[in-house]
C-alpha cells in the first residue's frame, strides 16, 4: 500500500511539474519575493484534489455498496478539510510576502496561525471519523484515514523543502 501511495503521489507530483513546464513560456527571471499569483499558483498545484481523489481509490479496495456510501462522505470531508487547511496556506503565502521583512511581531501571528489550521484540521478528522465508519466500517474507515494522512504528509514534506527557514537576523 505504501508503495503504491508514494507511487501515486510521485505520479502526482510528476504530473503537476510537467504540466507546469509545458504550460509555461519561457521562465522570466525570478523576482526577490514572489507574487501573490505566484504563490497561490503554487498552493493551487499541490492541493490537486482530483489525483488525491484517484489515490484515495486506488488504495481502498470498496465494494460498489462502500464506494456509494464512502463518496459522499469523503466530499463532504474534504471540502472542511480544505476549508480548514486555508488558514495554513495564508500563513504559507503571508511567509512567502513577508520573508525578508518579518518581524518578532508577524513571527509570532503566524506560528498562531499556523497551530489554529492545525487544530481545525485535526477537529475535522475526528468529527469525520465516524461518518466514514458509519459509510465503510471502522476498518476502512482507519485504512482511508492512513490513506489520507500519507497523502498529506507527502503534500507536507514536498512543501516544505520549498519553503525557506525563517531568518534569525
Amino acid at each position: 500500500m505504501i508503495r503504491r501511495i508514494s507511487l501515486s503521489a510521485c505520479a502526482l507530483v510528476a504530473g503537476a511539474l510537467a504540466a507546469s513546464a509545458q504550460a509555461a513560456p519561457a521562465p522570466a527571471p525570478a523576482p526577490a519575493q514572489p507574487t501573490a499569483q505566484q504563490v497561490a499558483a503554487a498552493i493551487d498545484t499541490i492541493r490537486m484534489e482530483s489525483a488525491r481523489k484517484q489515490t484515495v481509490a486506488a488504495n481502498m479496495n470498496f465494494t460498489d455498496a462502500q464506494a456509494m456510501a464512502f463518496w459522499p462522505v469523503y466530499d463532504a470531508y474534504r471540502a472542511a478539510m480544505s476549508k480548514a487547511k486555508d488558514g495554513e496556506w495564508a500563513v504559507i503565502q503571508s511567509y512567502a510576502m513577508n520573508q525578508a521583512k518579518l518581524t518578532d511581531s508577524l513571527a509570532q501571528s503566524l506560528i498562531g496561525k499556523w497551530m489554529d489550521s492545525r487544530k481545525a484540521q485535526n477537529d475535522v478528522r475526528m468529527q469525520f471519523a465516524p461518518q466514514f465508519a458509519k459509510a465503510v466500517g471502522w476498518l476502512q474507515a482507519a485504512r482511508f484515514l492512513q490513506v489520507d494522512n500519507k497523502l498529506d504528509l507527502i503534500v507536507d514534506v514536498s512543501r516544505s523543502s520549498s519553503i525557506p527557514l525563517v531568518s534569525a537576523h
